[in-house]
């Protein structure tokens, strides 16, 4: 038809995107967030969940996944044990497709030492 199926529209300095499908695709949904200002974590078409401390990345495809973080952060995988970086804003991982990471990403010595006062409290 020739109805429209994804409108942008600006007015006094606010951003409507309106869709006519629920069917997204992720690559059109992340550029419109990252224009929007939104970090966006991951620019491919892994699978990513993100709190204030952790993030989860499920691998849609062959490593690498590079993963990008709004501030320097530490990066350490919990499931290995290891730390993947210190002060960084972007790692790359090596998640075999359909695979799923769990990381810490934040300030690593803070960790440790809450981890400790609450062996201590036990």
């Amino acid at each position: 038809g020739k109805e429209p199926s994804f409108c942008v529209k600006e007015k006094a300095g606010r951003r409507t995107v309106w869709f006519g499908s629920p069917a997204i695709s992720s690559d059109v949904l992340r550029r419109v967030l990252a224009s929007s200002g939104v970090h966006v974590y991951d620019d491919s078409s892994d699978v990513v969940y993100v709190s204030p401390s952790f993030i989860a990345v499920h691998a849609a495809h062959d490593p690498p996944q590079i993963v990008r973080f709004p501030a320097k952060a530490d990066v350490f995988d919990l499931l290995k044990e290891k730390v993947i970086a210190r002060s960084a804003t972007e790692v790359r991982l090596e998640l075999p497709r359909l695979a799923t990471g769990l990381y810490f990403y934040g300030d690593l010595d803070q960790l440790r030492r809450e981890m400790e006062h609450a062996k201590a409290e036990q």
